[in-house]
């Protein structure tokens, strides 16, 4: 019978570059293990908006035109499987 067994890492972009994530999954793949799923998933999100001089802002808090600004933070989670024989 065989067995999986799964490793499952987070990445987050203050804490990891683009490289540093390769090195990781090198180095993991290397153990044996193999890349099942990768997925971009956000944690934080920030909304940005020009205000007046009066401090209110230029337009309603539904619009994202006129210089808003939307971004989104994400982190990368990578999930390893390694198929064990019994």
């Amino acid at each position: 019978m065989k067995k999986t067994e799964w490793e499952i890492h987070d990445y987050y972009p203050d804490d990891f570059n683009d490289d540093a994530i390769a090195d990781s999954m090198t180095t993991i793949c290397g153990q044996g293990y193999e890349v099942f799923k990768i997925s971009e998933i956000p944690y934080r999100a920030r909304l940005d908006k020009p205000l007046r001089a009066d401090d209110r802002p230029i337009n309603n808090e539904h619009s994202l035109g006129n210089g808003d600004y939307f971004a989104v933070r994400s982190f990368t989670r990578v999930y390893y499987q390694m198929v064990v024989g019994l």
